[in-house]
């Protein structure tokens, strides 16, 4: 299975948002959550002194991975985009491998790109059309515990 098949298999059991910014949300904020957990797994083995259940692991891995693939799609982009943009990424930092060295003077620490004056940096994500009455609401909970609630005013959404 390659990223695209996967991404489309995942996308099948992701419910629909009325907004592309909503789906955003969702999608990042699921891998946030999901990536969550995975630390929290790994923190507690190397904190606590908790065995690490590796078929626990990989199924949460499986849940990060489900939460950027929605993200991927959200973004109008494959799996398979971000696995190849991110490798041609390295291999510009780190051409023969990572060395302490080169991680020390990475090739590719230049100044980041700016749009062109014409474009917004999130000109990807439209603005809604009839921007909602209320605020969107975002509420972050691990196992049960309610961690943030978030109202995000949709006017600073369209940006």
């Amino acid at each position: 299975m390659n990223g695209t098949q996967y991404q489309r298999m995942a996308n099948r059991t992701r419910q629909p948002y009325p907004s592309k910014l909503e789906e955003l949300v969702f999608a990042a904020l699921e891998l946030t959550a999901e990536a969550g957990e995975v630390a929290n797994l790994v923190y507690k083995a190397a904190f606590q002194q908790h065995p690490i259940d590796l078929e626990h692991l990989k199924e949460e891995i499986g849940d990060a991975l489900w939460g950027m693939a929605v993200l991927c799609d959200a973004g109008g982009f494959t799996l398979d985009d971000v696995m190849e943009a991110n490798i041609a990424k390295l291999r510009k930092r780190y051409p023969n491998g990572w060395t302490r060295e080169a991680s020390l003077a990475r090739v590719d620490h230049s100044a980041p790109a700016q749009p062109p004056a014409e474009m917004s940096a999130c000109e990807c994500v439209p603005a809604p059309a009839v921007p909602a009455p209320e605020p969107v609401q975002v509420v972050v909970s691990l196992d049960g515990v309610r961690l943030a609630q978030l109202l995000i005013p949709w006017a600073n959404l369209d940006r």
